[in-house]
Formats: structure tokens, C-alpha cells, sequence
């Protein structure tokens, strides 16, 4: 189908802003960033807690956000990662995704303000959201979460840490995670691929000229290292990954990508949810209450995140 009415809409008001990379350091391109989400107007779920902290990990601080909406204990814990290239991003960035996870799962959701690239390149931001789930489960009794229920959500490049988590954890044998949650990931820098030709112009959001600098802000002059905590496609050991959820969108030039890696996980035996939404583009699940589809991916999100925490309680 054409493109959304909805999500015209949302590319009016977000084109209002330059987010272009040309001739941008990556100061700026926040800058204008935080600008462009200035302009939604979003609807904020009731939550009962939300507490903000600093936290101290290994070699550094880093701040994050916890979300309950129950307040007993042992509550599955899912850990969420915003989207932003790597480059861009805090905790303010998918507030609305938390808050509707929350709600919708009962869960203990813990957002991470993890290192950004250029500054702190690959692997920086990946070990951050690594430890800070370490941490979540040496403070569970403080949390009141459960630490053998855990999952993993992101966005963009959110997406692609939630992935690369799953595959860290998995190498490292700790922690067991149920459920991974990939919205619009980021899964590999092939930009011959079908969906990159026909939506990475930039007309529909999210283009290839800012993928490229993307990628090089988070690798520098590594992007050819097949590292599979970055191109996710490039990782053969599958046996112990969890239950995944796709979100794909049809306008998203990461649409092939996250379609492949999908097919690779259902081939493995991996329990394998992909939906491709109709006149979506990149992205579109963070603009609830602008978008329709975006409640619809949530809920589908969550009902997978509760359906995997069931199973695993239950195991």
C-alpha cells in the first residue's frame, strides 16, 4: 500500500527540522534532534513509579530509567535500549515505549542512557547495556524483578543492541534471556539490498547516507570487521538465543535485513514473530498516540514479551 496517511504527517512535521548528516558533527545532529521530538506531542501513559538513577558500573557511571506499573515483587524485568544510530538518544527518547511495555506486561522496564559513538565507539554502548543488566540482577531484590525472566527491547539501533545482547549473553552463558524484541533493527551494513534502493533516499525518513554515517561514527574505520555483536546476520551460533519478536515496517530501508534475520532464527528453530507493517516507515512504532499502528506493534511486543515469561516461569 502507499504510504500512511499518518505517517505523512509525522514526516511533515519532523521534516520541519534539518536531521540531515551533511556537513553535521554529531553535536549538532543531536541538538536538532532533541528539536524534532520537541514537536510531538505525546501521550503519556499513567505509570504508578518512575524513578531516575545513576549507577555505578565497572569503569564509569551511567544513568537509567526504572518503570513499574506493579509494585510487588519478583516482576520479569525488560531491559530497553533507544534507538538514535548509536550517535543520538537518552532516556527521554522512547519514554512512551517504556510506559506502554510497562503497562502492558506488568514488568519491571529499565531504560539505559548507554555511551554514544563517536565519543564511545563500538563496543562502549554495548557493554554498557550488558552491565546494567548484570547490575539489574545483583539489585533484584531492590528492583523486585524476577532475574531468570528477562527481555530485551529496542528500536533502530536500540534493536540492534537488544539483538547483540541476546548473542553476548548467549557467548557468556549469563543471563538466561526469554525474549528478544527488535523494532525496526539495525541488523546488517549490506546497502545492496532491495529495501535500501527503494526506501534509502530519504523521502521516507531513515536513508542510507545516514546509515553510512551512522555506522561510521559507531566503528570508525572498522565497518569491515564482520563483528556479529554488530552485524548480527554474521552470527552462526544460534543454540541458545531466546523467542524473537520483529517489528518490520514497509517503507524502512532495514526492512530486507530484519526479514533475513528472521528467516535465519526460524530455520534454526528459534519461536520467530515478524510482522511487516503496511505503509510504516522506519521507526514508526515510537510515535504512539500520532500513529495507530505504533499501539498496534506495542501490544503485539508485549503480548510476545508476556507469552515468553510465561513459558520460562513455567518451564
Amino acid at each position: 500500500m502507499s504510504i500512511h496517511p499518518q505517517i505523512k504527517k509525522v514526516l511533515e512535521i519532523a521534516g520541519e527540522v534539518d536531521t540531515s548528516t551533511k556537513n553535521l558533527d554529531p553535536e549538532t545532529f543531536r541538538l536538532n534532534h532533541i528539536q524534532t521530538r520537541s514537536k510531538f506531542d505525546y501521550h503519556l501513559e499513567e505509570i504508578q513509579s518512575i524513578e531516575d538513577i545513576t549507577i555505578s558500573l565497572p569503569v564509569h557511571k551511567v544513568r537509567i530509567r526504572i518503570y513499574k506499573n506493579d509494585m510487588s515483587t519478583d516482576r520479569p524485568l525488560v531491559m530497553l535500549f533507544h534507538g538514535g544510530g548509536w550517535v543520538v538518544g537518552d532516556l527521554d527518547s522512547e519514554d512512551t515505549t517504556c510506559r506502554s511495555i510497562a503497562t502492558r506486561t506488568g514488568a519491571v522496564v529499565i531504560s539505559v542512557e548507554y555511551r554514544l559513538s563517536p565519543e564511545t565507539g563500538f563496543p562502549g554502548g554495548l557493554e554498557d547495556c550488558y552491565n546494567v543488566m548484570l547490575w539489574a540482577i545483583e539489585n533484584c531484590e531492590y528492583l523486585g524483578i524476577n532475574p531468570n525472566l528477562i527481555a530485551t527491547a529496542g528500536t533502530s539501533a536500540g534493536g540492534n543492541l537488544s539483538g547483540a545482547i541476546c548473542i553476548l549473553s548467549s557467548k557468556k552463558k549469563h543471563p538466561k534471556i526469554s525474549h528478544q524484541a527488535l523494532m525496526c533493527p539495525v541488523i546488517d551494513n549490506n546497502f545492496e539490498r532491495k529495501s535500501y534502493k527503494l526506501y534509502g533516499t530519504g523521502e521516507y525518513g531513515l536513508s542510507m547516507q545516514k546509515m553510512k554515517w551512522f555506522f561510521k561514527q559507531y566503528l570508525g574505520h572498522n565497518q569491515n570487521n564482520k563483528n556479529p555483536l554488530v552485524y548480527l546476520l554474521q552470527n552462526e551460533d544460534l543454540d541458545n538465543l531466546p523467542s524473537a519478536t520483529l517489528v518490520v515496517a514497509e517503507y524502512d530501508c532495514l526492512k530486507d535485513e530484519a526479514l533475513e534475520y528472521s528467516t535465519k532464527l526460524s530455520s534454526n528453530g528459534i519461536n520467530v514473530s515478524c510482522k511487516i507493517y503496511d505503509g510504516m516507515n522506519h521507526g514508526f512504532n515510537i510515535h504512539l498516540g500520532h500513529v495507530d499502528a505504533a499501539e498496534s506493534a506495542i501490544d503485539h511486543v508485549s503480548d510476545r514479551i508476556n507469552e515468553s515469561f510465561y513459558n520460562n516461569r513455567n518451564f
